[in-house]
């Protein structure tokens, strides 16, 4: 499995800003626990990658 590489902090922004249409959808349903009282972050990393969207709830 290859590496990601880690974006530095001005292209997280970058990264954040460019939000599609599909992700703003997502990210609507899962933000403010609305799924059952679970948490999701965006843009969270994960090793050495960023994660669009990732649950942190256990």
């Amino acid at each position: 499995m290859g590496e990601c590489p880690s974006p530095e902090p001005s292209e997280r922004a970058t990264f954040a800003a460019m939000v599609r249409p599909g992700e703003k959808i997502v990210w609507e349903l899962l933000r403010a626990e609305r799924m059952d009282g679970i948490k999701f972050r965006r843009q969270h990393p994960i090793g050495p990658c960023f994660a669009d969207f990732a649950c942190i709830s256990t």
